[in-house]
């Protein structure tokens, strides 16, 4: 029989930053995610990290995944994908100002 680790959510962290990349790899069973953490803003100039590596089955992940879209609701942050002819017409916007700089120089 296994039983959790006595761990609560009130101990110390074993890493603690902010997160400044991820990696994914699908698995058999789930995925496996490398979590980059820098701990302050010399760290991440000198590029020195943190890696974790975190082992999601599928029921996880899936549990992982509706609690960041929860966490993202809250933060009032759209999560759709924009639409292509959108994207289109904000690069032909740019290429427009661009050129209008370039003309006008």
């Amino acid at each position: 029989m296994s039983k959790e680790p006595q761990n609560t959510w009130e101990d110390e962290p074993i890493a603690c930053g902010a997160l400044v990349g991820w990696r994914r790899e699908a698995t058999q069973n789930g995925v496996m995610v490398r979590i980059k953490l820098v701990r302050s803003l010399e760290d991440y100039r000198a590029e020195r990290c943190d890696r974790i590596d975190i082992s999601l089955n599928v029921r996880q992940l899936r549990s992982f995944t509706r609690d960041l879209i929860r966490a993202s609701r809250e933060q009032e942050i759209q999560l759709e994908a924009v639409p292509r002819r959108y994207l289109l017409f904000g690069r032909v916007r740019r290429l427009v100002t661009r050129l209008r700089r370039h003309i006008v120089k």
